[in-house]
């Protein structure tokens, strides 16, 4: 045994150092590589600044900081990039040969070891998944999407109108930001899966969809953070970590509702029928790869246009002058009607 613990030790020096020197040689590379880009002095040494920049609520305005003091294009961690620039990005998307970073998009895979259309970087599987879904994403093959929007719509104001509205005596407050989430986790649901979760017409969060994504991100963004979202994907330990359908909460809970929507609908034909969901299958996808598809339409296509309308919501409200001018067209439109 001590000639045993001898021999280790001669042997753990030259291993650490060569696993410094190794660290160091690559490091250095990575900040060569990207030297003559734009950020800051620490940007091609340390990740910190970024993974605490994530972990926090206003990680947005951050990124938007650095782009307005290096550039359209600039450096925020070793080998990371970031650009404020629509034509970077779509220079990047659109021209073949770039592959898209494991590090992040696996680190978005929601169920264990599988992959959806976001987080699949083979580009060759991504761009087949792409075409499988295209036409029910373009809305080519749902003839009821006008419709159902309106439907969904119709059911917000009526919300508004029955259970918010405020009298001279009496003021009732409504979280506007949460009911715009309710219309399009609803609308989503409605085109995408061909019935609506109900958070309209109950006025509530149902299956604690809402509550279930907060959990969920917050889990994904500090794993992403300090470098251990890989363990939610290792072989040994990753199918004890990963969300799965038997969770009581965080995303796990959120995939056994998707999942049961997607079950009950499957048992109907698709044939007459124009929903999103039908056009996935009748393109091809089935079993795991269709829930998996459902699952993310359903988080892709909610929480984006909900922040994008209460945006555009909040640009109106508090601005006198486009509110008045989008009250002229609207009275406007209106009178010609009549």
């Amino acid at each position: 045994m001590g000639i045993f613990g001898t021999l280790l030790s001669k042997a753990a020096a030259p291993a650490l150092a060569f696993l410094l020197c190794w660290c160091v040689v690559r490091r250095a590379a990575l900040y060569v590589k990207l030297r003559h880009l734009g950020g800051p002095w620490w940007s091609g040494l340390t990740h910190w600044p970024h993974s605490k920049a994530i972990i926090s609520p206003n990680c947005h305005e951050w990124y938007a900081d650095i782009n307005e003091r290096y550039g359209l294009i600039a450096r925020i961690a070793p080998g990371i990039l970031v650009t404020s620039s629509p034509e970077v990005w779509a220079h990047v998307n659109r021209h073949p040969g770039y592959k898209r970073s494991d590090w992040y998009y696996h680190a978005c895979r929601i169920e264990y070891q599988r992959d959806n259309v976001f987080s699949q970087t083979d580009n060759e599987k991504h761009e087949k998944r792409r075409k499988q879904m295209a036409p029910g994403y373009s809305g080519r093959e749902n003839l009821d999407l006008e419709p159902t929007i309106d439907q969904r719509l119709e059911e917000l104001l009526g919300l508004m109108r029955s259970k918010y509205l405020s009298t001279d005596s009496k003021v009732t407050p409504m979280d506007l930001a949460k009911k715009i989430q309710y219309f399009t986790l609803d609308v989503i649901s409605s085109v995408g899966l061909g019935k609506a979760f109900g958070m309209l017409r109950t006025d509530s969060d149902v299956d604690d969809y809402l509550k279930s994504t907060e959990e969920g991100l917050s889990a994904i963004s500090v794993a992403c953070a300090i470098g251990i979202s890989w363990m939610a994907q290792s072989p040994v330990i990753g199918k004890f970590i990963a969300p799965s359908p038997t969770d009581q909460n965080g995303f796990g809970k959120m995939i056994a509702a998707c999942f049961r929507y997607v079950d009950e609908r499957t048992e109907k034909p698709t044939d007459e029928r124009s929903d999103m969901l039908a056009s996935f299958i009748r393109h091809g996808l089935n079993g795991d790869e269709l829930k998996t598809e459902a699952l993310e339409q359903i988080i892709a296509g909610s929480d984006t246009t909900a922040a994008a309308i209460r945006g555009t919501l909040l640009q109106i409200m508090t601005n006198p002058r486009v509110y008045a001018k989008l009250q002229h067209e609207i009275d406007e439109a209106s009178s010609e009607s009549l």
